[in-house]
C-alpha cells in the first residue's frame, strides 16, 4: 500500500512522464485532422428505431448505428449479398426450410447508460432472436413484421400467446452463444435479403427497457457509427471506436470495370472500416435549397442532383451523358438507374373509386380507374420533371429485372385520352356523378407541380376541375399515416426496393398486406393472392418468371395503380470526396466506405 507521503512524489513523476510522452508524440507523429463529410438526404427519417425504420431515410441511418447479419456488397452490380455481422453465409437445409447462421464473436454494443456501468456488452445469438421477436410484440409498434409473418415457425403463435419473451419460438433459436437457427414454415428464398434490412438490425434488450419510445431518436447498436445527434433537421454520426477491425477489400466488394478510375476508389483499399471520423447528414426536402447548399464549398459535399437542375449540370443527356465543362471541373457525377418506381394509386376500399357492394357500380368504378389510367401521360411527366432520363414502363416490375415483360398485353394502360373520354361516356359517368379525387402528396414545390400536371390530364378528358382536389401533407410521415388509415382515395407515391427481387414489389398488392401494411391500395383479388403465394416459394426460374408476369398483368387489368416511372439517380460530390453513391439497395451501407482525400 502506498503511503500518504509518497503520493505527491508519485503524481509528479507521472506528470513528467506524460509530458515526455506527449513531447515524443508531437515530434514523431503530427496530429491528424478529423475527417468529416457532410451529405444530404431528400427528407427526414420518421424514426431510427429498427422496428419502425419503414422509409429509406430511416434505414440509411439505422444500418450505420446497428448491425445486420448481412449487407450488400458496396460495388457489385447486379447487387450481391455478403456477410456483415454473420461470420459466414448460412448453412441451408436441402429442403430450404432451415437456416443456420454463425454470428461473429467479439462484437460489442456501444457504451451507453442502458448497460451496467455504462459499458457495452458483447452481442450474441440471443440478441438476434430478441430483435426479430420484438417485431411481433405489439408494444414495439413494428412496421416490419410483414417480412416474417407466417414464415418463421411458431413466431405468429408466440405473438398470439402474448409475446412473452421468456417463451421460446420453435423456429427461432439461439442454439449456442454464437449460432442462430431459423426454421421456415415454407421455402422463402428472400429470407436472407430481409436480414440485410434495417428492420433486421440487432438491438439489445437493455436499450429497449431503458429508453422505451426514446429509441426512435437514441439508437444503441454495434454498427460502424454511433449517432450523437438526431433531430428534424439532421443527424451526426461519429465513428464507433469499438467497431470490429475490418478493412476494405475492393475485390470482395465487387470492384470492376464499371467503376471509373476517376472516382479514385483505389485510395480506400485496405483502409479500416469505417474510414471517416464523422458524417453530418442534413435533411433537406426542398430541392433548390439542397442544390444551393451543395454548390457552396463549405456545406453539403455529396447529394443527389434534383431533376430540375439537370440542365445546369448536363451538356447532353443522351445517348451519352456529357457534363458541362464548368461543372466537371469541380465535381464528380454518377448516373445510375433507381431501384424504385413512381406510381399513382387508388384506394380500393373507397367505394367512390374502388370496390363497391353493388356489382354494377363495382364494374363502373373499374371503368373509371381504367379511364383515368389512359389519361395519364407518364412520358410527359418524365420530360417535364426528370429530363427524359427516367424509364417509363407498364406494370410494376422494373425494366431492370429479368421478369420484366417488355411487351404489355394489358388492355387498359396505354396513353389514349380519346379512349378515356369514350369509356367514361359509355359507362354512364357524367360531370355530375363523377367522384371527387383527393390527390394526396407531400408538401413541396414539385409535388404541387405534379398535381397540376395530373389535373391538366383529367381536364383534358372532361373531369370537372372542382372535383380534382390537392391534399398536401407537411411531412412524409403524415402523408403515409393518412394512407395507412385509408383517408385518401387517390395519391402519388413511390416504392424503393428493399431487396433486388420482384417479389418485393408484387407483395405491395397481396391481400393480407392491406393497410396499414404495405398493400396500401387495399387490393384484394383471390386469384392474385393464390398465384403470389405459389410464386414466393420458388427460386429464380422460368416458372417463377411466368407467375410474376401473370401477377403483373392482373394488377394492370384491374387498374389498381398507374405505373410507372423508374427514375435515374444523378449523384454529385466534391472532388475531394471518394465515393460511389447508392441510396437504394446498398443504401446506408455505403457510408462506411466514404473517404475525404488526404491533402497532397
Amino acid at each position: 500500500m502506498m503511503s500518504v507521503s509518497a503520493k505527491p512524489v508519485f503524481l509528479l513523476l507521472t506528470f513528467l512522464l506524460v509530458l515526455t510522452l506527449c513531447a515524443c508524440n508531437d515530434t514523431s507523429q503530427p496530429a491528424i485532422s478529423k475527417s468529416v463529410l457532410t451529405i444530404a438526404l431528400d427528407d427526414a427519417p420518421i424514426s431510427i428505431d429498427p422496428a419502425r425504420s419503414s422509409t429509406l431515410y430511416s434505414e440509411f441511418i439505422v444500418v450505420n448505428a446497428y448491425d445486420t447479419l448481412f449487407r450488400y456488397k458496396y460495388l457489385a452490380r447486379p447487387y450481391e449479398l455478403t456477410v456483415n455481422l454473420a461470420a459466414s453465409m448460412p448453412d441451408i437445409s436441402d429442403d430450404g426450410l432451415v437456416y443456420t447462421i454463425k454470428v461473429k464473436q467479439g462484437v460489442y454494443f456501444i457504451d451507453d447508460p442502458a448497460f451496467q456501468q455504462h459499458k457495452g456488452r458483447e452481442l450474441t445469438a440471443d440478441d438476434v432472436v430478441y430483435s426479430i421477436k420484438r417485431h411481433f410484440d405489439p408494444a414495439s409498434k413494428s412496421q416490419g413484421a410483414w417480412l416474417w409473418r407466417g414464415r418463421i415457425s411458431g413466431l405468429d403463435a408466440w405473438k398470439m400467446a402474448g409475446s412473452d419473451y421468456g417463451e421460446k419460438v420453435a423456429g427461432l433459436k439461439a442454439i449456442d452463444r454464437y449460432t442462430v437457427r431459423i426454421e421456415l414454415t415454407n421455402p422463402y428464398p428472400q429470407i436472407l435479403h430481409t436480414l440485410a434490412m434495417g428492420f433486421a438490425a440487432i438491438i439489445p434488450v437493455e436499450a429497449v427497457e431503458y429508453y422505451g419510445d426514446r429509441l426512435s431518436v437514441h439508437p444503441v447498436g454495434s454498427g460502424p457509427y454511433r449517432v450523437i445527434e438526431f433531430n428534424s433537421t439532421g443527424a451526426v454520426l461519429q465513428r464507433n471506436l469499438g467497431y470490429r477491425g475490418e478493412r476494405v477489400d475492393l475485390i470482395k466488394e465487387g470492384f470492376g470495370e464499371h467503376i471509373p478510375k476517376a472516382y479514385g476508389l483505389n485510395l480506400i483499399a485496405g483502409q479500416r472500416i469505417p474510414i471517416l471520423d464523422q458524417i453530418e447528414i442534413r435533411f433537406v426536402s426542398e430541392s433548390q435549397t439542397r442544390w444551393t447548399s451543395f454548390l457552396k464549398s463549405n456545406e453539403i459535399q455529396l447529394a443527389s442532383i434534383p431533376s430540375q437542375m439537370f440542365s445546369q449540370v448536363l451538356e447532353q443527356a443522351s445517348p451519352n451523358l456529357i457534363l458541362r465543362p464548368s461543372f466537371a471541373a469541380s465535381y464528380q457525377v454518377l448516373l445510375t438507374p433507381a431501384s424504385s418506381f413512381l406510381h399513382y394509386d387508388f384506394n380500393m376500399l373507397n367505394p367512390e373509386v374502388g370496390y363497391h357492394s353493388d356489382p354494377e357500380r363495382n364494374a363502373k368504378n373499374k371503368t373509371l380507374r381504367c379511364a383515368i389510367t389512359r389519361a395519364v401521360n407518364l412520358q410527359e411527366q418524365n420530360e417535364k420533371f426528370y429530363a427524359g432520363l427516367a424509364n417509363v414502363f407498364t406494370g410494376v416490375i422494373l425494366p431492370s429485372m429479368a421478369e420484366f415483360a417488355e411487351k404489355s398485353d394489358a388492355s387498359h394502360d396505354s396513353y389514349e385520352p380519346q379512349k378515356s373520354r369514350q369509356m367514361l361516356r359509355e359507362s354512364g359517368w357524367t360531370i355530375e356523378n363523377l367522384p371527387v379525387l383527393d390527390f394526396g402528396t407531400t408538401s413541396s414545390t414539385q409535388s404541387r407541380q405534379t398535381f397540376e400536371l395530373f389535373k391538366s390530364w383529367l381536364l383534358d378528358i372532361g373531369y370537372p376541375e372542382e372535383k380534382i382536389r390537392l391534399k398536401m401533407f407537411p411531412s412524409v410521415g403524415a402523408f403515409y399515416k393518412a394512407i395507412s388509415v385509408s383517408k385518401l382515395n387517390f395519391w402519388f407515391t413511390g416504392w424503393t426496393l428493399d431487396y433486388p427481387d420482384a417479389e418485393n414489389i408484387l407483395q405491395l398488392f397481396y391481400g393480407p398486406n392491406e393497410a396499414p401494411g404495405t398493400n396500401s391500395s387495399n387490393y384484394h383479388n383471390e386469384n392474385y393472392d393464390k398465384l403470389f403465394e405459389a410464386a414466393k416459394l420458388l427460386l429464380p426460374s422460368s416458372e417463377r418468371t411466368r407467375l410474376y408476369q401473370k401477377l403483373d398483368k392482373l394488377i394492370r387489368n384491374d387498374c389498381v395503380t398507374i405505373s410507372g416511372i423508374s427514375r435515374s439517380h444523378l449523384y454529385a460530390w466534391h472532388k475531394d470526396v471518394v465515393a460511389f453513391p447508392d441510396q437504394d439497395i446498398v443504401s446506408g451501407f455505403t457510408l462506411r466506405f466514404y473517404q475525404i482525400k488526404p491533402d497532397d
